[in-house]
């Protein structure tokens, strides 16, 4: 059995042809041979605990763990790795700062009907927030959003993803609760306007508020035509 002091003790170099030899023996959806693999592990100690370096990850990446399973399935459409590495007690709404398994099936381009039902019943969440660097406060929708990805937005409201899910940041002490459509607006991504009008096919609220600001208050460029043909008002105006 490796224990957790070896595995505090190995490279990034040792942690990375592990967790790759991992993926690639998952890719071929040969649970005999990953098995094989984590028998000399304890489940908490590679994939739960934040215990390999300074940055506070585990020595292998859970979330992408899964989506690596998600994929197999997607070849094979056999569960049996997904629902082993899952008895193991990595758990499908686990993050790991960034993303959960069905947050990063989705933003990686996955879009299987029987993949995304089966996380969500293993109880993965389209609005988890992340809390690391790239998504500190956001979650997928809110991503989604603000880099103009209208598709994947239809998509996530197919799925039943709330497209009303307020960011969860916090600036000088307040908290900043903004709707995917607010972070929309206020996008400078190219080409600007497409996710405003995406959300708005779907009907969310285009007067929601946080701090006294509505969608048009922090609208910028195209995004403030689109909201006032559509009917969008300032917050002072409600």
């Amino acid at each position: 059995m490796v224990t957790l002091e070896h595995i505090k003790k190995m490279s990034y170099q040792e942690k990375d042809w592990l967790q790759d030899e991992l993926w690639n023996l998952i890719a071929t959806n040969n649970i005999k041979e990953v098995k094989n693999f984590l028998k000399d592990f304890r489940p908490k100690d590679v994939f739960c605990d934040a215990n390999f370096d300074f940055e506070q990850e585990a020595m292998i990446n859970a979330p992408l763990t899964l989506y690596q399973a998600c994929i197999a399935y997607e070849k094979t459409q056999d569960w049996t790795l997904l629902e082993f590495l899952l008895s193991l007690g990595l758990q499908a709404n686990d993050t790991d700062g960034e993303n959960n398994v069905l947050q990063y099936y989705i933003k990686l381009g996955g879009n299987n009907a029987e993949v995304i039902h089966f996380l969500l019943q293993k109880r993965a969440s389209f609005e988890t927030i992340g809390q690391g660097k790239e998504a500190s406060g956001w979650n997928i929708i809110h991503k989604c959003a603000h880099d103009q990805q209208a598709d994947t937005l239809r998509l996530l409201a197919k799925f039943g993803a709330d497209m009303q899910t307020r960011t969860q940041v916090y600036h000088n002490g307040e908290l900043i609760a903004q709707t995917p459509l607010m972070i929309a607006a206020s996008s400078t991504q190219e080409p600007m306007g497409i996710a405003t009008k995406a959300l708005l096919a779907l009907g969310v609220d285009i007067n929601a508020s946080d701090n006294k600001q509505t969608a048009l208050d922090v609208a910028i460029g195209v995004n403030k035509e689109i909201l006032k043909n559509a009917g969008a008002k300032r917050y002072c105006e409600l």
